[in-house]
């Protein structure tokens, strides 16, 4: 994990290269507010008993230069409402419909993501109906076109979006509306400051990203399409996609990325492009729950031109959830 949660264990494992045996490796704490419960071997379990600072704790092998070691802000746990709203398909489509399983399996997926940063989402209430047939398939956008009929790059929300958003004006949660097609958009899901809108083309891991986004997250890219200065389409690809990770790439937490050789949560040898992808806020919602570093990550965005994207967990922190959206 990047963080130790309250009330709460954690498994710390290391792995070795050269010859090592288990038995050698003798797991101390360093500093900080907590507890080494149980080792064995390459692993070791640990409690956290406050929150006032890192726990750090180091696993040694017999005085070798490399001494891998844990750093571990310690959070106090904390779960935020979530409302669902379900808009029923036309009954040619029924057998689309959202059910409750489905929203659960998204809500269970992101808790197991979020788990590492001491989050958990639940359903304030049942999921409900809300809309009518025709919002099944909604605008996000509304698409711009000039006297020739040419689709101009500037969009914006669409009002029949903007109306089912509108269904509930509560700030003391977050609004996820379920939908069966979102047009006009080259995602399968959809984050606004007045709810998440999920489309059936999304796969179980879609509502974990977005709620992230609810965090003030930014998709990251290390390849994109966007468009040139003269409005035509093309591919941008990070220059720096195929270095390997270090600390020069990201900020806040180097031990998150392994520039210190023997510690950090990422291979020295992995590249860039590599690591991004294994990121919850990677642009693409793949097959991969995604996790949540502290600190910033080096690469693109919606806005290409920019760097270093705020992703990390640090930024929960700092959110103030007695406003959880709007």
């Amino acid at each position: 994990p990047s963080r130790l949660v309250m009330g709460t264990n954690a498994v710390l494992k290391v792995e070795v290269n050269g010859d090592f045996d288990p038995s050698e490796v003798k797991w101390r704490k360093i500093s900080g507010p907590g507890e080494i419960v149980k080792t064995n071997g390459l692993e070791a379990v640990v409690e956290p008993t406050g929150t006032n600072g890192d726990f750090i704790v180091e696993a040694c092998f017999n005085g070798d230069e490399i001494q891998p070691r844990f750093v571990l802000p310690v959070v106090m746990p904390r779960t935020i409402p979530v409302k669902a709203f379900v808009v029923k398909p036309p009954s040619s489509e029924s057998k689309d419909a959202w059910d409750d399983s489905d929203i659960n399996d998204m809500i269970v997926e992101a808790n197991r993501t979020f788990t590492q940063v001491g989050v958990r989402f639940e359903l304030a209430c049942e999921p409900e109906n809300v809309g009518t047939t025709d919002d099944w398939v909604i605008p996000m956008c509304n698409v711009v076109t000039n006297a020739a009929g040419e689709v101009l790059p500037s969009k914006y929300v669409s009002q029949q979006m903007l109306a089912l958003l509108d269904h509930y004006r509560t700030n003391d949660c977050i609004e996820v509306y379920f939908v069966g097609d979102i047009l006009n958009f080259d995602a399968a899901a959809a984050w606004l400051e007045t709810g998440i809108v999920v489309g059936k083309s999304s796969n179980r891991f879609t509502l974990a990203h977005e709620f992230g986004h609810a965090f003030g997250w930014v998709d990251i890219f290390h390849e994109r399409k966007g468009r040139n200065a003269q409005g035509r389409e093309v591919m941008f690809t990070l220059s720096e996609r195929t270095n390997v990770v270090n600390e020069a790439y990201f900020s806040s937490h180097p031990w998150d990325w392994g520039e210190e050789s023997g510690r950090g949560f990422y291979g020295r040898s992995d590249t860039l492009a590599a690591t991004i992808d294994r990121l919850l806020m990677h642009g693409r919602v793949s097959e991969w729950p995604g996790d949540i570093p502290d600190g910033r990550v080096f690469g693109m965005s919606r806005s290409i031109t920019k760097g270093l994207r705020k992703i990390g967990a640090v930024e929960i922190e700092k959110r103030d959830w007695k406003v959880y959206s709007k």
